[in-house]
């Protein structure tokens, strides 16, 4: 709608119609603008078609709108009127009832809506939100409100990019309607309102293995088509005219778009509907025929002619040095692969749009061994910068062009994340290959190939550093990218099945980078084979091999140091409340056990479920959460949960944070019947007492006890700087120490003890004891109690505990108290060799 602007508000007649008379902010508001009347039918006749009169309206509906429209009344809503007044503006002159201008500016087409009546509702709406309605396609149409793909408005659409979406988009902006902050703009955002690419379409699927199928179905759903066979109703056959197989006749008859599985996915990355002429599966281009009533050839994997000949003039490279190489070459190729692919193997790529190069190297029987090396040297290094190159321009910088342009398919951080430093890396072996060009075009047995590796063994590092490090993070981020994502599932899916990538994988090409290096010492190793001692480039060759051995150690370090910080993350992820300086940058990871805690100590109680997490300096103590599932238990070397495309979640809760220096001997518990895997920590803090954790490790870990505790004194030995580390490891049985039966403490966790067992410590806390019950006294009445009980738990059914019979407290007392001196004294000896060690 074309709105023009009231020139003079001072002559404005402004009439409330209906409810809107008894709205204070409304009328307040109208008052700004010009001159409030009262609304009488009569005045309908005085002031019929003068545009100076205004007649405000909270309802487009009904008799007296109908009346006052045919008079030619300009008539408005209440948010027209509190948006003019707030933006102190005159007031628009509207031919047609203006609501809002929630559409104001808009311009919008109208495709594929066969009922008249729908289509006019639709129309008046855009009109009363201040829209514009043109009957033609044109590229001033800001929005095109379809029904179908299949119209000429849809087709002409795509190609000037304007938004399609479908008519639920008007019925959205019209509940908003009395909105003054609204956009129509935003609320076209919502995917939800888009027209799915394949909106009411029948299509057919026919060629696809069954995997394949299943997942193209599913998208199709997903995307609004409805699935159907070739008995049935479809307007679009889509043949997979790469899997090979045997392709089916249609019926007689049919007027069915026959397409490439190019148009499907083109379709899912586009989020429109890609034209079905363009993707037209003919028999053209060497492709097998599908028409109606026609039986297809015997359908292959075919390339366009251009292609075919592309790959035989690359692979004269490749079949020369396979037929006449030296048998030291053949052997050699013969222990090792380049690639994880043996299809990759033998795949030569190119560089498309590249120069023809003057010389082409070529392996041919009359070379010497050393020049045969070395032109295959040159041969798998242009190959591979060729791939790089064909990953950056079919998939890097086309997704950061969309990004740029406002459509991105990725964020920046997952486009970063997946081909983090490749350019780096192509840019080094782009040179090393040209500089290798360089030596075969004027080949002497003394040509310095050593001094040009050596020249970019720097680079090699700086560029290969990252990339390696966050390989696993990268293909886990390319992964979850084409699961969750499918316009980049389509586009990945695209690129594959491009000439140039030789219906490779994304995810198959990005492991190339990681086996460049192991293939160039091969190929540096056989490479001093065949040169001559006395020939100089010999001993450059040996130190050239050094450097690309230690770039490949270094990288290899880096990574497990980059390994090790990512562990040191993911355990700060999953303990809830653990300290921040966890994370130093000294303290790595060792490995970690489940247990159960025995005693009574610190912030935790015996029969406590925990997780002991070693590391190089501390030990942190953790409490597992109820429904958090058991962690494997591993030394360090293990691939940390972060790496393994596994997201964390807070499992446990922080309980205690105990320095390694701060524990003066490990106690591995004498193994008896009644105490299995048990083992226990003597503490000891400045100006404290001495403290004892005692535990025993779950039936379900993989750690033996000894192994774990060996361990735990090789870790406490390193952080005293001390190589005696079997002396802070001492054996004893578990009553010098006064340690619960393991039996006793796991009946704890079974549910009706459980319950018991926390009732009684909710009992005892209400209790109010004697003064002169000192805390020590209490604690070893309690502990007598318990060993007169439980103990007799762990061996019977809780059926035959009414045998039970309670000794007198004074026997209890009196007995109790010889045990407890005699273990005190036990204990004395321990902390004072402790005092010895420390």
């Amino acid at each position: 709608m074309e709105v023009e602007v009231e020139s003079n508000n001072m002559k404005l007649k402004v009439y409330l119609v209906g409810p809107t008379g008894s709205h204070s902010k409304l009328i307040n508001a109208a008052s700004r603008l010009g001159t409030l009347l009262p609304f009488s039918p009569e005045v309908l006749e005085s002031q019929s078609k003068n545009r100076d009169a205004v007649y405000v309206m909270d309802s487009f509906e009904g008799t007296q709108f109908e009346i006052i429209k045919s008079k030619g009344c300009r008539i408005v809503g209440p948010p027209v009127i509190f948006k003019t007044a707030e933006n102190n503006v005159a007031l628009p002159i509207n031919n047609r009832p203006l609501y809002c201008q929630l559409m104001c500016g808009m311009i919008v087409c109208f495709t594929g809506f066969k009922e008249k009546d729908e289509l006019q509702r639709l129309v008046t709406l855009v009109q009363n939100m201040g829209g514009s309605v043109r009957k033609d396609i044109s590229a001033r149409v800001t929005h095109l409100i379809a029904s179908t793909t299949k119209s000429d408005k849809y087709r002409m659409a795509v190609a000037y990019g304007t938004e399609i979406l479908t008519d639920l988009w008007v019925g959205e902006c019209w509940k908003l309607r009395d909105e003054i902050t609204a956009s129509a703009h935003e609320i076209a955002g919502a995917t939800y309102l888009r027209l799915k690419p394949f909106h009411n379409l029948s299509i057919a699927f026919v060629g696809f293995n069954s995997g394949d199928e299943d997942q193209v179905k599913a998208l199709a759903s997903k995307n609004g088509a409805t699935i159907v066979s070739l008995e049935d109703q479809y307007q679009v056959v889509v043949v997979d005219n790469m899997s090979g197989n045997e392709l089916p006749s249609l019926p007689t008859g049919t007027r069915a778009d026959v397409v490439t599985q190019e148009w499907f996915w083109t379709s899912i990355q586009m989020d429109v509907c890609a034209d079905t002429n363009i993707f037209a599966h003919n028999a053209g281009g060497g492709r097998s025929t599908l028409l109606p009533g026609g039986v297809p050839s015997s359908y292959r994997k075919r390339r366009c002619p251009e292609d075919t000949l592309r790959e035989l003039a690359s692979h004269c490279d490749t079949a020369s040095s396979s037929s006449t190489s030296s048998p030291a070459v053949k052997h050699r190729r013969a222990s090792f692969s380049f690639t994880a692919s043996p299809a990759l193997n033998d795949t030569v790529f190119s560089l498309d749009g590249a120069p023809e190069p003057a010389f082409t190297p070529q392996i041919t029987a009359d070379m010497s061994p050393r020049h045969q090396v070395a032109v295959e040297l040159y041969l798998t290094e242009s190959n591979y910068v060729a791939i790089l190159s064909t990953i950056i321009t079919t998939f890097k910088l086309p997704l950061e062009t969309l990004l740029s342009e406002g459509k991105p398919i990725l964020v920046a951080e997952d486009i970063r994340s997946i081909f983090s430093s490749l350019s780096d890396i192509q840019n080094v072996h782009k040179a090393l290959s040209n500089q290798l060009y360089n030596l075969l075009a004027s080949w002497s047995e003394t040509c310095g190939i050593g001094e040009a590796i050596l020249q970019h063994t720097d680079s090699l590092f700086e560029a290969y550093k990252p990339y390696i490090n966050y390989f696993e993070m990268s293909q886990d981020c390319l992964q979850r990218c084409i699961r969750t994502n499918d316009r980049f599932h389509a586009f990945v899916k695209l690129g594959q099945n491009r000439s140039h990538c030789h219906r490779q994988t994304l995810p198959a090409l990005m492991i190339r980078p990681v086996q460049r290096l192991p293939s160039v010492i091969l190929l540096l190793q056989d490479l001093i084979k065949r040169t001559d001692a006395a020939i100089p480039d010999r001993s450059r060759l040996e130190e050239a091999l050094t450097k690309i051995k230690a770039v490949t150690n270094l990288i290899n370090e880096d990574k497990r140091k980059t390994e090790f910080q990512v562990q040191m993350f993911e355990i700060h992820q999953q303990i809830e409340g653990i300290p921040a300086i966890i994370l130093s940058s000294h303290r790595k990871f060792i490995g970690q056990i489940d247990c159960v805690q025995l005693n009574d100590v610190g912030t935790s109680q015996r029969s406590d479920q925990l997780t002991l997490f070693l590391f190089t300096d501390a030990l942190e103590i953790g409490k597992r959460k109820s429904g958090a599932t058991t962690s494997v238990p591993t030394f360090s070397g293990g691939r940390s949960p972060a790496l393994s495309g596994k997201h964390s979640s807070r499992n446990y809760k922080h309980v205690e944070l105990l320095q390694l220096s701060h524990i003066k001997r490990v106690v591995n518990i004498n193994e008896t019947e009644d105490f299995v895997n048990v083992f226990a920590l003597v503490m000891r803090l400045p100006e404290e007492k001495e403290k004892m954790y005692a535990y025993t490790i779950m039936a379900s870990s993989e750690i033996s006890k000894d192994e774990w505790v060996r361990k735990l004194c090789e870790q406490m030995g390193e952080s005293a700087c001390r190589t005696d580390t079997e002396n802070f490891l001492t054996s004893l049985d578990a009553g010098e120490l006064d340690i619960p039966t393991t039996g006793s403490i796991l009946a704890m966790n079974s549910s009706t003890l459980s319950r018991a067992v926390k009732a009684a410590r909710k009992v005892g806390r209400a209790i109010s004891l004697k003064r002169t019950q000192t805390p020590s006294v209490v604690k070893r009445a309690m502990s007598s109690i318990n060993a007169a009980v439980m103990s007799p738990l762990s061996d019977q059914r809780m059926a035959s505990s009414a045998n039970l019979t309670l000794a007198s407290p004074l026997s209890i007392s009196r007995g109790t108290a010889i045990n407890r001196l005699t273990r005190k004294k036990r204990k004395n000896s321990l902390y004072a060799s402790t005092t010895t060690i420390a």
